[in-house]
């Protein structure tokens, strides 16, 4: 996890989730929501290819519905080609989800 402040002194924090490894079970990624949720001054941002892995979907729906929460899809051309695309999983550069 990278955290830093804002250096304008606005007392918000920003997490990188995960700079190395993924989300890997239902009770990790319910634990960041458990963290987080509380802590509406701390953003937290990430990528994930467990996007994939159903018994997560309920875990990451919760932690994605929090407003200081951004997850999005991780993926490669195989996945993209096959069209294996999670709504609401990526933005492409125009901003559309």
């Amino acid at each position: 996890m990278g955290l830093a402040a804002d250096a304008g002194g606005s007392g918000r924090y920003s997490v990188l989730l995960h700079p190395v490894g993924d989300f890997d079970t239902e009770a990790y990624v319910e634990s960041w929501t458990t963290v987080l949720k509380p802590r509406p001054w701390v953003e937290a941002f990430g990528f994930t290819r467990s996007w994939r892995m159903r018994e997560l979907w309920e875990a990451f729906d919760a932690l994605r519905a929090l407003p200081n929460v951004q997850v999005l899809a991780s993926m490669d051309w195989a996945i993209w080609n096959k069209g294996e695309l999670p709504p609401g999983w990526f933005r492409l550069p125009s901003g559309e989800v």
